[in-house]
């Protein structure tokens, strides 16, 4: 696989892939919501975007209440490939290898450490912007232990929608969520990819912690998980992605529940979690939201 779809999928996890059964699986309950009225109930989904083969989870209600959806929804629906390469080119590539010349002397030498940790060359990346590469060293170290992008609940769901005919839209566009990292400044990039660098040694612990958290169905466990990672972002970026995100989101879901019908609408399990949730921008509107699981 090459490293294009190892970040592509790690990041928005839409690519369909097979996924065989486990000799060894492990049933995973995970939290899973639902806001109804009269005429209208959408299903409401949290996901992690990287899960070991054996993680058992499409199962009991979460299998049930998708059956009954007329119509999947994701953060982003799969993407054209194509197009998803060019638009990767446009906002998180430079035209030469140029990411080490950009990087300080300290900088580089994390950097360069880090890289040889993973067994991958120090120019790799080169052609990367910070922001890009940074995604690019979350990846390669959960591999390595064993997660796969074929495993992420977003592309399972995704490919049995395809199976069962069943339409699939998304809440944004991947220009959008690109778009979000590409338009930091270069400090702030270079920020999140000496960040991701020092935590290298953390990173297979803190995604067991994230997994075993949703796995349980523990909201306060992946909320705790998620307040870790923000910390590792630019202390500005915290609220685009995720509470600026979560209120436009819950003003769609708003307006969806003025239309008949029954959908399954899965995002990232971290909008689900805390204070400023989805589930309790909700709650906090008015309607009612009911844990199913």
């Amino acid at each position: 696989m090459t490293r294009f779809a190892r970040f592509l999928l790690l990041l928005l996890a839409f690519l369909i892939m097979g996924l065989g059964a486990s000799p060894h699986a492990m049933l995973a309950r995970p939290a899973l919501w639902a806001v109804r009225d009269a005429d209208t109930t959408i299903y409401l989904f949290g996901t992690v975007h990287f899960l070991r083969p054996e993680q058992v989870w499409f199962s009991g209600k979460i299998a049930d209440t998708f059956a009954r959806s007329d119509r999947l929804v994701l953060e982003v629906p799969p993407p054209d490939r194509l197009a998803t390469q060019r638009i990767v080119a446009e906002l998180g590539e430079y035209p030469g290898p140029e990411l080490r010349d950009h990087l300080s002397k300290q900088q580089l030498a994390i950097y360069e450490g880090a890289m040889a940790k993973l067994g991958m060359p120090p120019d790799a990346l080169d052609n990367d912007r910070p922001w890009l590469a940074s995604q690019a060293l979350g990846v390669k170290p959960l591999e390595q232990a064993g997660y796969r992008l074929s495993a992420a609940p977003e592309t399972i769901l995704a490919d049995a929608a395809k199976h069962r005919g069943k339409p699939v839209s998304g809440l944004e566009t991947m220009r959008f969520q690109l778009g979000l990292f590409a338009a930091l400044p270069p400090a702030q990039q270079k920020y999140m990819l000496i960040r991701a660098a020092q935590g290298l040694p953390d990173a297979v612990t803190n995604m067991d912690a994230t997994v075993q958290a949703w796995g349980r169905g523990d909201v306060i466990g992946v909320g705790a998980a998620l307040n870790r990672e923000l910390g590792a972002l630019p202390p500005d970026f915290s609220s685009a992605i995720l509470t600026d995100r979560n209120h436009r989101w819950v003003g769609w879901i708003r307006h969806r529940m003025t239309q008949p019908g029954t959908l399954f609408v899965a995002v990232g399990a971290g909008h689900l979690a805390g204070p400023q949730s989805v589930i309790a921008q909700l709650r906090a509107a008015g309607l009612t939201v009911q844990r199913l699981q």
